[in-house]
């Protein structure tokens, strides 16, 4: 909840014609069944302001409960894929070196003596 929507529900709340704080003679001898009544409407109110605040931070809780999941789901794909790439560079590499290598045979001088040589 944003704090200038605490603050401004304080500040009605703080506007009420019942002074809470006051020790007024008149509130402490006062009609006792008019500060009854009064008390259990503020409490129900708050009860129901409370009860949709819950209702909402649930809601959005439940809300960053998916969206982290999704986010770790996505993680381990990207992890997954990582592996997977670092394995296709090792092959990348190996064939590299292999090419290299028949490359070298299949370049490489040779001579008369080379041809005579060859096993037959």
């Amino acid at each position: 909840m944003p704090i200038e929507r605490l603050e401004a529900e304080r500040n009605v709340s703080s506007d009420s014609p019942r002074d809470i704080t006051g020790d007024d003679a008149r509130d402490i001898a006062g009609d006792a069944t008019g500060d009854v009544t009064s008390d259990k409407g503020d409490i129900s109110e708050a009860v129901i302001v409370l009860t949709r605040h819950i209702e909402r931070l649930e809601a959005e809780l439940a809300t960053a409960v998916t969206d982290r999941d999704a986010s770790r789901m996505q993680a381990a794909q990207v992890d997954i894929l990582n592996a997977v790439l670092e394995i296709e560079r090792t092959r990348l590499t190996e064939a590299r070196q292999e090419a290299d290598r028949w490359r070298e045979l299949a370049t490489a001088p040779r001579g008369l003596w080379a041809w005579l040589r060859r096993p037959a």
